[in-house]
């Protein structure tokens, strides 16, 4: 059972010579940098703080990590604070200290650095029928039996959109919020428990004692795509409009235990929930295998069926952080990336890039570089050490290779790049601005394809994809690691309003409407699976707006602006599918992930710019999701009292006349008629009291309305009454 200790064992420091657990890079390169740890307390923080992302927690320097683990009785042998995820999974929060006794546990399989994330509707809900959904006469859904789940940069309490009935004098509809960045006394619900941050619950949010915020602002607009209702501008709503809201505010680094923790939560309240990850990196090898994705896939399966993860894609579709070369021999293959121009940041450690490098572990790979000035170092081959040094032109580089294949991934070995400044060096080492670069390999024998991703771009203090590979087909496999996960829903974005109108008038980016993103990550994973899963608006999504988050006037709209601002990315495509899915999973209890996965395959929908929905590619998984399929359209009965069959109209679509098939099995009132997407009845085909308790009929629709008008293209219902239930079909009519 999983549980979470805060143990009173005391682990007294010591030098440790032989490491049993498999470290990751970063990990690796603070264990190498230290002569195995075998320095002071203070060095050790010291070069761990330039090499790692780390916290201060009670003035002690922490670093968040995630563990696969071979015997769980290691939980009795620590001091710190971690949370059991699942079995065989671990996160903690570990002081410097006491990275000796990870790297020595024998009963540790392998430590990864948790390393942050980033953060990755009034025109969009249409978009995805959910209106549809919202609208349909007698079967009205606004996701009331499920959960929202969010985990994001906060929330702003006091919007109308997050208050119950969109008033903001009525009480939140936000359940619990976990601020994971403050001190505080930590969380437990179920099984998951975590000695840090501070939870709090609708009763402190409604007596105004909760001082969470969102400055950032990203958090409020995701919350608003996915679940948002405001009584004031209801065209900007998202999809759960009534749904209760489980909330989880993050710095990036404890994105696993907010995911947890919300599970355990909604599991515990008795209700499914739906979470939404708006978050990404490029950390890891993008094909499911590593800690993060295991730990996503453990949380869903141990759900049975009640939490569904959904995440975006990422941001990185044209940013060139991909780069391969599918065919390196023994007489090499190479991968050349440049750099952009930008100003070195002044301070050691500051400006540099990390890339990771995978290829299959049945070969023997070398690495060299050639630097901005046409220098090439050595061969450096697999080692247990590392080569570190300075090229030609100044910079310094950090490579580790891996002898033997990954102890997560027996299919795989790992060459870690480091370029620029480390710890021990003068800031005159940084990557030299405006340059182009060359990685070689080759192998000892035979052939590997090899994969990198540059998962850390540090120049010049902006983070902002300075650097880029230049292959030619750099767009697939960007997918964000995380996003790699078998049980995970993956969402790409496309480009639903290609221009806006703001407080400064009427803009655009010059993207082409209804085509995919240009910086939305496409796939496939590294070892060829199908993601994303499917695709949804992402581009200049209109969307609840933080009363602490600063925003220009280009990205406020004219009308609104104290309330709703203008964002884009797949941050905001995962949202607007998140509502969508909760919509399914209200109305289709019994579905789990899988369930959606393959709904999505046969029911999703094209745009004016594309029509290959059904068939998976890497831009836009199977389509552009649309949830009118997944309404329930028979009522639940036992087989024996079931009134009657509504068949699905042929032909369908239609472009003049369609027919349309009942079978009553009991006496009783019925009502057949034609509804539009809102409701509304446009035409009432046959209504009758049937006396006998076997009838076939087959009824056609000549596409007019009551007043024999021909309707317009589009979807609409054929809706069937008997007594008081009702059967509910779609059908497309085109010309």
């Amino acid at each position: 059972m999983k549980r979470n200790f805060i143990l009173a064992f005391i682990l007294l420091f010591s030098v440790y010579s032989i490491f049993s657990a498999e470290l990751d890079p970063m990990l690796n390169m603070v264990k190498n940098k230290t002569d195995n740890f075998q320095v002071s307390k203070q060095k050790i923080e010291r070069i761990a703080s330039s090499t790692l992302q780390m916290e201060t927690v009670n003035q002690q320097k922490v670093v968040n990590l995630i563990m696969m683990v071979d015997d769980m009785s290691v939980v009795n042998e620590i001091d710190f604070d971690y949370s059991i995820i699942s079995e065989g999974i671990i996160t903690a929060r570990v002081p410097i200290d006491k990275l000796p006794f990870l790297a020595n546990s024998e009963k540790i399989k392998y430590v990864k650095t948790s390393f942050k994330r980033k953060p990755v509707n009034d025109i969009a809900v249409p978009k995805m029928n959910s209106d549809d959904v919202h609208n349909l006469s007698g079967y009205q859904y606004y996701g009331n039996d499920v959960l929202v789940g969010v985990i994001d940069t906060g929330i702003d309490l006091d919007h109308p959109a997050f208050r119950i009935d969109g008033n903001a004098a009525n009480d939140t509809r936000i359940l619990y919020l976990w601020d994971q960045t403050v001190s505080g006394s930590g969380v437990s619900v179920g099984s998951f428990s975590a000695a840090y941050g501070r939870e709090w619950t609708s009763s402190d949010i409604n007596d105004g004692s909760c001082t969470q915020i969102d400055s950032h602002g990203h958090g409020t607009h995701v919350a608003g795509s996915f679940a948002g209702y405001d009584s004031n501008y209801t065209n900007r709503k998202g999809s759960a409009t009534e749904a209760d809201i489980i909330y989880v505010k993050t710095s990036g680094s404890n994105i696993i235990d907010g995911i947890e923790y919300m599970s355990e939560r909604a599991a515990q309240i008795g209700k499914p929930i739906v979470i939404n990850v708006s978050w990404g990196s490029q950390y890891g090898p993008h094909d499911g295998t590593d800690p993060d994705p295991q730990a996503l896939n453990s949380i869903v399966s141990d759900s049975n069926g009640n939490t569904i993860i959904v995440y975006a894609a990422a941001n990185e579709g044209n940013t060139g952080v991909h780069g391969y070369n599918d065919s390196v021999d023994t007489s090499g293959g190479e991968i050349d990336f440049n750099i952009g121009s930008y100003t070195p940041e002044s301070g050691s450690s500051t400006d540099h890039l990390r890339f990771m490098f995978y290829y299959d572990s049945s070969v023997s790979t070398d690495i060299r570089i050639t630097d901005s000035g046409g220098n090439t170092t050595s061969w450096f081959g697999p080692t247990s050490g590392y080569h570190s040094g300075t090229t030609g032109d100044g910079t310094g580089y950090y490579i580790e290779s891996t002898t033997s294949a990954l102890s997560f991934n027996s299919n795989i070995k790992r060459i870690f790049v480091y370029l620029g400044e480390t710890d021990t060096s003068n800031e005159s080492n940084y990557p030299r601005a405006g340059t182009n670069w060359k990685f070689e390999f080759r192998t000892s024998s035979n052939t590997t394809r090899i994969d990198g991703w540059l998962y850390d771009d540090n120049l010049g203090g902006q983070n902002q994809n300075l650097a880029q590979f230049s292959v030619a087909d750099i767009q697939s496999m960007t997918l964000g690691n995380d996003a790699c996960a078998e049980n995970v829903i993956t969402v790409a974005a496309y480009v639903s309003r290609s221009n806006w109108t703001a407080i400064s008038g009427t803009l655009s980016y010059g993207y082409s409407e209804n085509e995919i993103a240009p910086f939305s990550s496409r796939g496939p994973t590294r070892d060829g699976r199908q993601k994303p899963d499917i695709t949804a608006p992402g581009s200049i999504i209109l969307s609840t707006k933080s009363s602490n988050d600063s925003v220009g006037d280009d990205f406020l709209p004219s009308d609104g602006g104290e309330y709703y601002r203008y964002l884009q990315g797949t941050s905001m495509a995962a949202p607007l599918a998140s509502g969508a899915i909760l919509l399914m999973k209200a109305m289709n209890p019994d579905w789990d992930y899988s369930d959606m996965l393959s709904y999505f395959q046969t029911h999703s929908q094209g745009t004016s710019q594309y029509s290959n929905q059904g068939s998976w590619t890497k831009e836009w998984g199977w389509g552009v999701i649309d949830v009118t399929d997944a309404i329930n359209t028979q009522p639940i009965e036992d087989d024996e009292e079931k009134w009657a069959n509504l068949n699905q109209n042929y032909p369908n679509p239609f472009t003049d006349k369609t027919n349309i098939s009942i079978s009553l099995k009991n006496t009783g009132k019925i009502k057949l008629m034609v509804c539009d997407s809102k409701g509304r009845v446009v035409k009432i085909l046959f209504e009758k009291y049937i006396k006998t308790s076997e009838v076939n009929k087959i009824i056609q629709w000549d596409g007019k309305d009551e007043s024999n008008t021909p309707v317009s293209n589009g979807i609409y219902y054929v809706v069937l009454e008997v007594n008081d239930n009702k059967y509910i079909k779609k059908m497309v009519r085109i010309k």
